[in-house]
């Protein structure tokens, strides 16, 4: 949507530069053109911050209510640290932020940053992919539910040279010739351990079949 908004000039708190032109165009939900009933004088407001815009546009959103009320203007949010909160209480992906005070600009700019809501977790290490002499590819998690270990996924990156040897080490020490897991799984790659160290990852989330989705290793318990 184009960062342009209505406001009158009688009742603008702005400097000129912030007085839009009279229609603003949105390609959304259908909507082609929005009209002010009220005449004002077009202005380009690319050059004013981005709270400026904001505020003009919001001005502009609840004059056109009465006419389009499916426009909804989104509230600005100074703490973003309580929004991205909100955000993993809901489960959302992530929160997308622009700088307060930057310029309308085209394309992809460095104003704009995405932080995705990553979950912190532990989960039962229940065997590992070997890579190479003494390497490390893969760890299989599993969850714990009650007395019976889950397959949870694995997880294959978050570890430099030094850590992936020694989580390997660690690990091939409680090799066992089956899987640990309650239903246990084919994976011909894998080394089996006893269940006796947990890794806590991040992750995005849980698929439907109870994988983890984009996980990264963070260190090894015992």
């Amino acid at each position: 949507m184009d960062e342009v908004a209505l406001i009158r000039d009688t009742t603008s708190h702005y400097a000129p530069v912030l007085i839009a032109p009279l229609s603003i165009r949105i390609r959304r939900a259908g909507v082609q053109k929005i009209s002010s009933p009220r005449q004002g004088r077009a202005v380009d407001t690319r050059a004013a911050p981005l709270i400026e815009r904001k505020r003009v546009l919001e001005a502009f959103v609840k004059e056109a209510a009465t006419t389009v009320p499916g426009v909804i203007y989104s509230e600005h949010f100074e703490d973003g640290a309580d929004l991205y909160a909100r955000a993993r209480r809901l489960k959302l992906e992530g929160i997308v932020s622009k700088l307060a005070n930057s310029h309308y600009r085209s394309g992809r700019t460095e104003a704009w940053v995405k932080v995705k809501c990553w979950n912190l977790d532990r989960f039962v290490v229940v065997g590992f992919v070997p890579d190479g002499a003494g390497g490390l590819a893969k760890l299989r998690l599993a969850r714990r539910e009650g007395r019976t270990l889950v397959y949870a996924g694995r997880v294959g990156t978050g570890w430099n040279h030094k850590t992936a040897r020694a989580v390997r080490a660690a690990l091939a020490a409680l090799a066992r010739p089956t899987s640990p897991l309650s239903k246990p799984i084919k994976k011909r790659d894998t080394t089996w351990v006893e269940p006796r160290f947990d890794a806590e990852i991040t992750y995005a989330d849980v698929t439907d079949d109870g994988m983890v989705r984009h996980p990264s290793f963070k260190r090894l318990v015992s």
